[in-house]
């Protein structure tokens, strides 16, 4: 990252709330030690919820949510609350589950990350609550064994005419990147919309079938779409070795999307940053 940029420090405990807890480790451990990994002041958000998984997301209980509520209010920390996309089995549910979170909406939340059109409209039209574009709203081909493309400074393709219009549609206030090149300008950017970079992994890609989810399945019914689990992927990841990446570039698999590392993606082109730190190593 640009030294000269500013910088608001943000923890992603999406994906990685069950699997910290589950450690033994308490909310205020796990996010402090990431602080001393970056060698920040503080960390002023916390991310909780999901980008990829709606099945993890309504796993998640009114206890882990305490956890956040209370680690947040004592250390002065916002929340960030992230939908994934949900399925029409399970689209009910999730409405449920955010209305029973609704009295904690700038009570602690005063965000919500949303990552398909459909639950834009929805969190817009009935909660008054800040809403952001997440990372599954960008496109970009992401794929570092291909340098030449790796390697460029990259402009992304979604900040175009048609975003600006739903942007200000929306009143969307910031939009969620990936660091998918060695370097991205985001000097195009709509005017008046913050930019979120994640780090130090891009998800490289995601989708609808998670493998974890069949380890007890029976051959028959393995591999299916959006089936039924038993939240698998907290006990499970998968580090893959490919010959055509340095070794330090890590490839994980982590429930249903596979994520490379590129900690050392600069961002130019934005006065103020917003970084959300994704920590796989303190709980391995």
């Amino acid at each position: 990252m640009e030294n000269e940029i500013t910088m608001e420090h943000c923890v992603n405990l999406c994906e990685l709330i069950k699997q910290v807890l589950a450690s033994g480790m308490t909310i205020g451990e796990y996010v402090e030690q990431v602080r001393k990994e970056k060698g920040w002041d503080r960390v002023g958000r916390i991310y909780i919820g999901s980008y990829f998984c709606s099945h993890y997301f309504l796993h998640l209980t009114e206890w882990d949510f305490t956890q956040i509520f209370t680690y947040a209010k004592q250390a002065d920390c916002k929340i960030t609350l992230v939908l994934p996309v949900f399925t029409q089995k399970n689209l009910g549910s999730a409405k449920k589950f955010l209305d029973r979170l609704s009295c904690r909406f700038d009570d602690g939340i005063d965000e919500i990350t949303v990552n398909d059109y459909g639950m834009l409209v929805y969190i817009s039209s009935k909660y008054c609550v800040r809403v952001n574009l997440g990372r599954l709203f960008m496109k970009d081909y992401r794929d570092p064994r291909y340098p030449e493309y790796f390697n460029q400074v990259f402009s992304p393709a979604g900040f175009t005419k048609s975003l600006y219009s739903f942007i200000k549609k929306y009143r969307i206030h910031m939009v969620e990147l990936d660091p998918t090149h060695r370097e991205l300008d985001v000097s195009n950017k709509p005017e008046k919309v913050g930019i979120a970079i994640h780090t130090p992994f891009c998800y490289m890609t995601t989708g609808q079938i998670c493998e974890y989810a069949s380890i007890a399945k029976p051959l028959e019914k393995k591999f299916r779409p959006n089936m039924e689990c038993e939240a698998e992927c907290l006990t499970h990841h998968i580090e893959y070795e490919l010959e055509e990446l340095d070794p330090a570039r890590r490839v994980i698999r982590l429930g249903r999307t596979v994520y490379f590392e590129n900690g050392d993606c600069v961002v130019r082109g934005a006065d103020t940053l917003r970084e959300i730190v994704f920590s796989l190593d303190i709980i391995r």
